[in-house]
């Protein structure tokens, strides 16, 4: 218990933020996955079996952020199953438990729409989706014949009671695109399930001769399926838009411009002097300086100048720096469509500010929570050494990328060898853009360079043996 207790702790300490979690994990070598397992035990077996009990932030962490809505949407429901000593906890598959608590209902009504449109009020669910979804229950879970699923739901709801195999057979001989939407839009099936069963529906039928040719014709029907599906809630997307009270991006840049505004305008010179008599926090205001530099450039050239009146241009951007900084170790770094964690050389493209010196102004400037985020980044390369001797380090072989067997040994001749001349140009890059020769960020660069994740001017690459 001692150690999942503490694992919660660490959770609660880091206010459930799962970057920071994430590296606490890395910190201390533990798995993720494990961790989170861990604290899930600990929560249900010790301090509450009911998913109605966790935080929004909890429920993200132990699971993900779809289940928010599933709870909000089936809150009555889960209570009414509450109430009824069902055996819910933390472990239980809870749509497949509301699914079945729902069918249930439905056959105890006899599947009277008056009686069942009024206890969709009293729980607070739509009658026409949730009828839809009882229905698609009864047809893929329980096995209901199409005569048994029209003698019941067939004044529920106005789709069809088809198989997926039997709406595949409809799809493979559908004359064009609009045949197909209608067919899946008027289906109990799902596109995902639809798109999972190609392989089976075409093995279990006459088909299965020309398998190849059959695969290709559904599968290129259903991916045109997928275009409209995307562009038609592209649309749903933007109407929402046009028509909603304002997002929360929305509302926070009214907050941010409100507050930056109130700071230029108001008679403290410093901002740490607006703070203390204001009660601003740090750590609010500086996202909304990071809100007001991306959507607002004009009012963020104002507030930089009235920052550089106070402590020189110089100060102004170290802040925005070690705020960038804070920003990259939450969300990662953006590359080529993939998220990846930030490390020492993005800290040294973003700043060039030494450690020791980047961590006495985080401590005036951030919060407790973000001056931590950075003092274990930092700690994390503690060992980090110098370069000095560039000769050895051109000379000796450095193969990257090798693949481990299952005794989690090196495969020979695997991996990319690194030139010289690669060795060079990466030398070359850290010495060009001033960012120190440690052998941590080194090899960085060098993984990043194979992998052509580092821009370099090859063409400017000198000779540098010599340093």
């Amino acid at each position: 218990m001692e150690k999942w207790k503490k694992y919660f702790d660490v959770c609660q300490k880091e206010e459930w933020n799962l970057n920071s979690i994430d590296l606490y994990c890395k910190n201390n070598k533990i798995d993720l996955i494990d961790f989170r397992k861990d604290v899930k035990y600990y929560i249900n077996n010790y301090l509450t079996k009911n998913i109605l009990e966790l935080t929004n932030k909890q429920i993200v962490f132990i699971y993900n952020k779809e289940m928010i809505q599933i709870i909000s949407t089936y809150k009555k429901v889960i209570e009414e199953l509450k109430n009824n000593n069902h055996n819910l906890n933390l472990y239980s598959n809870l749509i497949t438990i509301i699914k079945e608590y729902l069918f249930n209902l439905f056959i105890t009504f006899n599947f009277d729409s008056t009686k069942i449109k009024e206890k969709m009020q009293e729980l607070n669910l739509p009658f026409t989706s949730t009828c839809e979804i009882v229905a698609k229950y009864a047809l893929n879970t329980k096995k209901w014949n199409k005569d048994k699923m029209k003698q019941c739901f067939s004044h529920l709801t106005t789709k069809n009671f088809e198989t997926v195999y039997e709406l595949l057979e409809k799809i493979l001989f559908s004359k064009n695109d609009e045949e197909v939407i209608f067919l899946i839009e008027n289906s109990l099936q799902s596109f995902s399930q639809i798109k999972l069963q190609i392989h089976n529906f075409i093995i279990c039928s006459i088909y299965d001769s020309e398998y190849d040719k059959t695969k290709l014709i559904l599968e290129e029907k259903l991916e045109n399926y997928k275009k409209y599906l995307i562009e038609k809630n592209r649309i749903k997307l933007l109407e929402k838009r046009n028509n909603e009270t304002p997002s929360k991006t929305e509302l926070a840049l009214r907050e941010a411009k409100k507050n930056v505004k109130d700071f230029l305008e108001s008679k403290y010179i410093s901002r740490i002097e607006y703070f203390e008599k204001t009660n601003m926090k740090p750590s609010l205001f500086n996202s909304h300086v990071h809100l007001i530099k991306i959507h607002e450039p004009e009012l963020y050239a104002l507030y930089q100048k009235k920052v550089n009146l106070f402590m020189g241009i110089n100060y102004s951007n170290l802040i925005s720096e070690i705020n960038e900084v804070v920003h990259g170790l939450k969300n990662g770094i953006e590359f080529n469509n993939h998220t990846r964690t930030f490390d020492l050389l993005d800290y040294y493209q973003t700043t060039k500010m030494a450690r020791h010196n980047c961590l006495k102004l985080a401590k005036q400037i951030l919060n407790t929570h973000d001056y931590k985020l950075i003092s274990i980044f930092f700690k994390k390369y503690n060992t980090s050494k110098p370069i000095r001797n560039i000769k050895a380090l051109l000379d000796e072989k450095t193969i990257l990328g090798m693949k481990l067997d299952n005794n989690k040994k090196l495969i020979p001749n695997t991996g990319h060898e690194v030139s010289i001349e690669e060795k060079l140009e990466v030398l070359n890059y850290l010495k060009n853009n001033n960012i120190p020769l440690l052998d941590d960020i080194y090899i960085i660069a060098l993984r990043r360079h194979v992998n052509d994740e580092l821009i370099i001017d090859k063409s400017a690459v000198e000779n540098i043996k010599n340093i």
